[in-house]
């Protein structure tokens, strides 16, 4: 653990909105950049394809480390605010609870911080992220259960008479909704942290894939459910980033949609210049 001074650009405090609804975001006419951190040197997990895009060089090193957190993945929203350099920062502890809304004292979380040099962070557009389709195809053990589940299946799927006479638990069937979705969580220490929730039609569904466990050496005759959904988002939307100092067409993402209406903004700064305050004195490293 290295010793220093937390940014306190990061740090969430009363009179910011709890939530930030991206759609309203992404509606009006804006677009921004989230990026993930990923263990290692850039230079050897990436590879050149234009001035500012970037793919893996081998993308299945990189699975096993979504695949534990997949449906519903950490990133942070890039800006003036948030830099690729603090996502070397590690929380713990109380530090990465989901923040309540107030302003809390820098004491609460001495020791709960640690930092790592070894990492790279990937950039990706919110608006190529945010509501994009997935594609999610299950297999169901048993004709009960199908039946529990006719609903959840796609249009093309449903003819339910020719679906349960033709049942069989070794076919997949494609599910319908199956979404990503930016959800804004921020932590009592990071408030442009997101989560890039994966969805398929129900959240019982979202909790049952959280809970599968990744096994290295499956083959494509092999895979699960998960095994599939994972590597359609890979493929389609992750593997794939941008530099965000080469790319002019995402911005800053505008502050106005942080700020919480109903404090007055005279409160609002003071408790901005106490966080401020207190993160620039005290070393919580």
């Amino acid at each position: 653990m290295s010793h220093g001074v937390y940014p306190y650009r990061l740090v969430p405090y009363a009179g910011l909105q709890r939530k930030i609804d991206f759609s309203v975001v992404i509606d009006d006419g804006n677009d921004f950049a989230v990026a993930r951190r990923f263990d290692g040197r850039k230079e050897d997990a990436l590879k050149q394809l234009s001035t500012d895009y970037y793919v893996f060089r081998n993308p299945e090193d990189c699975l096993e480390d979504l695949y534990k957190e997949i449906p519903q993945l950490s990133m942070t929203i890039m800006g003036a605010m948030s830099t690729c350099d603090d996502m070397k920062f590690i929380q713990h502890g109380n530090a990465k609870i989901e923040w309540d809304g107030c302003t809390h004292n820098v004491s609460e979380y001495i020791n709960q911080v640690s930092t790592t040099e070894d990492y790279f962070c990937v950039y990706y557009r919110a608006s190529l992220l945010h509501r994009q389709p997935v594609k999610y195809e299950k297999r169901f053990g048993n004709l009960e259960d199908f039946k529990n589940n006719i609903n959840h299946l796609s249009p093309e799927e449903r003819n339910e008479s020719v679906l349960l006479k033709n049942f069989s638990s070794a076919n997949r069937y494609p599910m319908k909704d199956g979404r990503l979705e930016l959800d804004h969580k921020p932590t009592m220490l990071n408030y442009w942290h997101v989560e890039l929730k994966i969805l398929p039609a129900s959240l019982r569904e979202a909790d049952r894939l959280k809970n599968v466990k990744f096994k290295k050496d499956r083959t494509p005759q092999q895979y699960n459910d998960k095994d599939l959904m994972v590597r359609f988002v890979w493929k389609t939307y992750l593997c794939q980033g941008f530099d965000v100092e080469q790319n002019n067409n995402v911005g800053d993402f505008p502050l106005k949609y942080t700020f919480d209406d109903s404090v007055s903004i005279e409160e609002r700064l003071r408790n901005a210049e106490e966080v401020k305050r207190m993160y620039s004195t005290i070393p919580i490293l």
